[in-house]
């Protein structure tokens, strides 16, 4: 069971770590976007860190409960639609590409529900702690959308 449970952090970390990869990509690409892109993807790795920081909580039974989805296939499917949307924008980098597909990401499933675990009462003193560490790196789909709208209504 623990050995499934680290495997399930590991594809957690993998998936963070790739949103920053990505998030990263966009911040080489556009010079007017830099400082957005570069604060999300440092967010992504904060993510990540909590995650491997967790995996030391497994060996005494305390990872916090409902931090991962409850299905592996979710993770795993989330890793690919990162790493496809990192071969389509290197396919044609453009800037109304970039945040379509980071809203699209930021709502899947992976990262809905590291969202919804980050929002809801915590039920033990270690989710209370995650979720204080958390705090700054709330909810990337809403601020990417107010962001994106905020340039979008300055080019018109």
């Amino acid at each position: 069971m623990k050995n499934t449970m680290l495997q399930f952090i590991d594809d957690a970390i993998e998936l963070e770590l790739n949103m920053s990869k990505l998030y990263g990509l966009f911040s080489d690409y556009f010079d007017e976007d830099r400082a957005f892109w570069y604060r999300i993807a440092i967010e992504e790795k904060n993510h990540a860190a909590l995650l491997k920081t967790g995996k030391d909580f497994i060996r005494f039974d305390k990872f916090p409960s409902g931090l991962l989805p409850e299905y592996p296939e979710v993770l795993k499917k989330s890793i690919q639609k990162i790493r496809d949307a990192m071969d389509t924008f290197i396919k044609n980098p453009d800037r109304e590409l970039a945040f379509n597909l980071a809203l699209e990401i930021e709502e899947s499933a992976g990262e809905i529900h590291f969202q919804q675990f980050m929002e809801k009462d915590a039920k033990d003193s270690i989710s209370d702690i995650f979720q204080k560490l958390n705090q700054a790196d709330k909810d990337h789909a809403q601020r990417i959308n107010t962001y994106w709208q905020s340039k979008a209504h300055h080019k018109e």
